[in-house]
């Protein structure tokens, strides 16, 4: 598995934000791969920002991972902006290193240490 495959982890350098129908699109297709038992159970999702143009949410998934077997309890935060009804950005943020603990069969290990200024990515 390459870190290509982790989705929106920013702190790895992974894309965190997504635009347009076919980016999210991609985006989701991949979390199914990953985690083939995704899901959100209503009692999991705290909307805290909701009008016709944007939502913000805390929403738990605990699917499990393909690549090891092994559960996680994913806690995320997104924000989703829409325009004429469609959806023009999704944004998220979730603990990366439970991710990758979940995801990589050597955990942490497997993440390469970065070289020079550790910044963000948008």
């Amino acid at each position: 598995m390459t870190l290509k495959l982790l989705g929106c982890l920013s702190s790895l350098g992974i894309p965190a934000r997504y635009l347009g129908r076919e980016e999210i699109k991609g985006f989701l297709h991949t979390v199914l791969e990953l985690y083939p038992d995704w899901e959100f159970k209503p009692e999991d999702v705290n909307i805290l920002i909701a009008t016709p143009e944007q939502a913000f949410a805390e929403y738990v998934t605990r699917p499990t991972a393909a690549a090891t077997g092994r559960k996680i309890e994913h806690l995320f935060m997104g924000r989703l902006v829409a325009e004429n009804g469609e959806i023009k950005l999704l944004r998220e943020a979730l603990n990366t290193v439970a991710a990758a603990q979940a995801l990589l069969p050597g955990g942490l290990g497997e993440i390469p240490m970065p070289e020079g200024l550790i910044i963000r990515s948008y």
